[in-house]
């Protein structure tokens, strides 16, 4: 009775008419929690049927028949719990998983009972896992729906969880203890930062995509758009339009330019299911606009997809506060000389390790391919690591890593700069280090490839040189000075282990004659897309000259 009562109401609270699967391509299952209730509930009638035939309808009581039934019941219902549990989030989340515990608790006694059925310490324990079961069933089912205020409960809100936590085993400061252990631990489960605006979407179970774009000499824009439903991949993201007379890089009279979609990342700001999106730019006659070094790159390296290219790049840049003046720097001269600031610790050495720590976590969230993170030779400089990335990813990442800093950035009240020589005189500029390699150098003797490459690269230096700052060199010039850990902007060198070096081999290459070299000349401001397409260009396609080569689609 109980479970055909639960039946009528779920199909009741459903909306529109309960289908399995859509009739569109692709297609897709619906309602996958309503389907998952009605399951249970089917379950529950279908045992009930069972006890009233055993108890009733049999000549003779069959106990085996529906401790049978019962243990089957537990088994479905534990494995449809634990795929209900993935779209849930918050306090839903934890209720879960406490259900989740006590029916496999539950279940194991259930199933030792049928080869101990007259075992007292088995019906005891039977009765208090039910009867816990019971109270949990209540509590989620009192804090799944909203209460009569019409207000859904706050996860962040302790009073709330206090309220809805009355019956559970675990108090409110335990879940906040916990929630503060998870940010440190497990970031990529996390929001690296607490603020309003990291709360989910709204009751509406609406979310929302940050579109992502750049229009050349490293400055990005975004704007939100809300969704009906979680998009699973780039592909069923839509195209949007934004104002390209404000961006300076269309008319007024013909201004609309278009967003579309190329890459999906979590958004660890709104957190879970809204989504970064990063998008490459068009104009309004849908040709890439001159700003949009993705789409050439994305075809040259799908000619050499075979090939497997990896990129790694190191973004340096410097923290600085909204007045120009470097972060944590005295407001009225110089800090010490720089030494004891590359990888340091201390107040006195690290300045806005806490900004560096959001941004990492941030990325983990997100799904950027983030390596790692140190402080650099100047201080209130940083560098964090993007990669190993194939192809085009390389410069999805980066752009978006990139675009994460600046938000976090935004929160502390500071600039991040990724001008290649931000302070003039004896101190550190600021690079993006790019690490490369093929399949063919990262197998056995593949160091015979890593020399062949840089031989091209030698002959090809002023080329590399203009591809690798937005202005053509003239960024560069600033920072190549053959001083501060790098070469001279106008000649080309190469070593194991030379940091002064155009390009560098890690010892450990050199030693296991495999894996992969750097490229130590690209500017910290560079795009990611014409550096990884410029060395495609010069390493794999074998193109000479200072001009790139014009292929034919």
């Amino acid at each position: 009775m109980a479970g055909s009562l639960l039946v009528i109401y779920e199909i009741s609270c459903t909306h529109e008419a309960l289908k399995l699967m859509n009739r569109e391509l692709p297609p897709r299952f619906l309602y996958p929690k309503e389907w998952q209730h009605l399951t249970m509930f089917t379950l529950l009638i279908l045992m009930g049927c069972v006890d009233v035939m055993s108890k009733n309808m049999l000549p003779q009581r069959c106990v085996a028949l529906e401790k049978g039934a019962l243990v089957l019941s537990f088994y479905e219902l534990l494995l449809l719990m634990v795929s209900h549990v993935k779209e849930s989030l918050g306090i839903e989340l934890q209720v879960h998983y406490l259900l989740i515990l006590v029916v496999f608790l539950l279940l194991l006694v259930l199933t030792v009972e049928l080869w101990a059925p007259e075992m007292f310490q088995l019906w005891m324990m039977e009765t208090l896992l039910i009867l816990i079961m019971g109270s949990w069933l209540i509590q989620a089912g009192f804090i799944l729906y909203r209460p009569v205020s019409g207000y859904p409960w706050d996860d962040d809100d302790m009073n709330d969880l206090m309220f809805v936590t009355t019956f559970f085993c675990w108090r409110p400061d335990r879940a906040e203890n916990g929630r503060r252990a998870e940010l440190l631990s497990a970031p990529a489960n996390s929001s690296p930062l607490s603020s309003p605006r990291s709360h989910g979407p709204p009751a509406r179970h609406l979310l929302a995509a940050q579109n992502i774009f750049h229009h050349g000499h490293l400055r990005l824009r975004c704007k939100t758009r809300t969704l009906d439903s979680e998009p699973k991949s780039v592909e069923e993201l839509p195209a949007w339009n934004f104002d390209g007379s404000s961006t300076f890089q269309s008319e007024g009279s013909n201004s609309d330019m278009y967003l579309v979609p190329a890459a999906m990342f979590r958004d660890p700001f709104r957190k879970d299911p809204n989504k970064l999106v990063f998008c490459e730019v068009f104009k309004y006659n849908r040709k890439p606009a001159e700003t949009n070094l993705r789409h050439t790159c994305k075809r040259i390296m799908e000619m050499v997809s075979n090939q497997h290219p990896w990129f790694g790049m190191e973004q340096e840049y410097t923290l600085m506060g909204t007045d120009g003046h470097p972060f944590g720097w005295p407001s009225n001269g110089f800090p010490g000389p720089q030494g004891p600031y590359y990888c340091g610790v201390g107040a006195d050495k690290a300045y806005g390790r806490d900004i560096v720590e959001a941004h990492y976590r941030a990325c983990l969230y997100a799904g950027v391919m983030i390596t790692g993170t140190n402080a650099e030779v100047m201080p209130a400089q940083w560098e964090f690591q993007i990669g190993p990335c194939e192809g085009i990813h390389m410069g999805d990442h980066l752009w978006v890593a990139r675009f994460i800093l600046h938000r976090v950035c935004e929160d502390f009240g500071v600039i991040a700069t990724f001008d290649p020589k931000p302070i003039p005189g004896n101190w550190n500029g600021a690079g993006c280090h790019t690490n490369f390699s093929t399949k063919a150098m990262r197998e056995e003797n593949g160091l015979k490839y890593i020399e062949e490459a840089i031989e091209k690269l030698s002959k090809r230096h002023q080329y590399h040189i203009r591809a690798y700052d937005p202005k053509g060199g003239l960024d560069n010039a600033r920072r190549l000075t053959g001083f501060h850990e790098t070469s001279n902007i106008n000649d080309f060198s190469a070593g194991v282990a030379n940091r002064s070096a155009s390009i560098r081999i890690p010892r450990t290459v050199g030693q296991e004659r495999r894996g992969y070299f750097e490229d130590r000349r690209p500017s910290a401001n560079c795009d990611p897309y014409s550096v990884t397409e410029a060395l495609i260009r010069t390493c794999l396609l074998n193109e000479t000259g200072d001009e790139p080569f014009q292929y034919k689609n």
